[in-house]
This record gives C-alpha cells, structure tokens and sequence, in this order.
C-alpha cells in the first residue's frame, strides 16, 4: 500500500519569501511537491527550476494543482488570492490575508464564485 498522496503545489511570489522560505520548506517537506512557480520576473521562474513556470496566476491549470501558497507583497495578496479563488484553487495566504472589509468581501466572493478556499497564517 502506498503512503498519502502528494499535495501538488504551485508557489506564486518569488520575492525573498518565496526563495528563502517557502521553496525550500515545500521541497523538504514529504507531503508536498511543487508542480509549478508563477512570478511576472522571467530570470526567478527559472531559477526555482519548477516542472511548469507561469507570469500569472491565470496561466495555472487547476487539473495541475492542488493549492497555491500565496508569497507576494503584502498589498497584492488579496487580489491575488480573488483571482486563484475564482479560478477554483485552494489558497494558502501569508499574512496579511486583506487590507480591510472591501478586500476580505471581494476575496470570500471569489471563494464562493470559485467553490475554493483560502486559510491565511
């Protein structure tokens, strides 16, 4: 009998938190497996040296990833997050998960609208 399945990852945000934080503790980690990174900077895409490298999170294919970890500058981590959650991805978000009640309404919407979710921490 095989073990758990892998959770099949995509990392969006390349920035210091992506590179030094994130990407290396998803590679360790047994459960995980990153499938793809997105990042609008050409020459970070194929530093990470992912399977699928993406400019934008619209380029993800769902069927591809089981969830995004959200890694970009804080004031595009809502946004970014509406625009997974409505394309039906699972979300983890680094805090902050919004900048007030507009932005936390619009990304629970796109939740809804994409039959997703997101956990911020």
């Amino acid at each position: 009998m095989s073990g758990p399945a892998r959770v099949r990852v995509a990392l969006v945000g390349l920035g210091w938190a992506g590179r030094q934080i994130w990407l290396p503790r998803l590679h360790e980690h047994e459960r995980y497996t990153v499938t793809a990174v997105v990042d609008p900077d050409p020459a970070a895409r194929a530093a990470a040296g992912a399977p699928a490298a993406h400019a934008t999170v619209d380029e993800l294919d769902p069927a591809t990833v089981d969830l995004a970890v959200v890694a970009v500058p804080n004031h595009l981590h809502a946004p970014v997050a509406a625009r997974l959650l409505s394309n039906g991805l699972p979300v983890f978000l680094e805090k902050p998960g919004c900048r007030g009640g507009a932005e936390a309404d619009r990304r629970a919407g796109a939740g809804r609208a994409g039959g997703a979710v997101v956990q911020a921490g």
